[in-house]
């Protein structure tokens, strides 16, 4: 284009003299003007011949970018496809971590539960295992005390039936008296 621009300058500029010095050669223009006239039909052959070169390049080059621009616009179809797969299975995964997420707390929330409880049981154990041991010794006490009871009553027994042998026997002898 910058050619032919500067081509369109050129044949403005030529023309712009021919007018200027048309005064003062109109005599000489007038011997010339078959010249002239060939040369000016020349010039515009030249221009037409430019001018539909450049509307074939622009035509071509049109087409060119028609057909890029098919070719983007399904590039850009098929890119925007495959991003939506992309965005689906990213959602897919997103759902999946949530849920695993959930399942997890669930589980944390479980596992704190079942220590406490556990810990409550070890509690309960220890104390039950303190109250058995108290009502061991109790139970030892009492024991102890049932067998020096029964053992002060085995003897209580065998000096109350000494002395009821004794009295037997003074009985006895004081029937032999009689």
């Amino acid at each position: 284009l910058s050619n032919f621009e500067e081509f369109l300058l050129r044949v403005s500029s030529y023309i712009r003299e021919v007018n200027h010095e048309k005064e003062s050669m109109e005599q000489a223009l007038k011997r010339k003007e078959s010249d002239h006239d060939r040369e000016v039909r020349c010039l515009y052959e030249e221009m037409e011949q430019q001018i539909k070169a450049e509307r074939e390049r622009l035509v071509c080059q049109e087409a060119l970018r028609h057909d890029r621009s098919n070719v983007l616009q399904k590039e850009l179809h098929n890119k925007e496809q495959e991003m939506e797969k992309i965005l689906y299975r990213q959602k897919k995964l997103e759902h999946q971590l949530q849920s695993l997420n959930s399942e997890q707390l669930e589980t944390r929330v479980q596992n704190e539960r079942l220590r406490h409880l556990n810990e409550n049981l070890l509690e309960e154990l220890e104390k039950s295992k303190w109250e058995l041991e108290a009502v061991k010794g109790q139970l030892q006490k009492l024991q102890k005390e049932a067998q020096l009871e029964q053992e002060q009553k085995n003897r209580d027994v065998f000096r109350v039936s000494k002395n009821m042998q004794k009295e037997k026997q003074s009985l006895l002898r004081q029937l032999e008296l009689l």
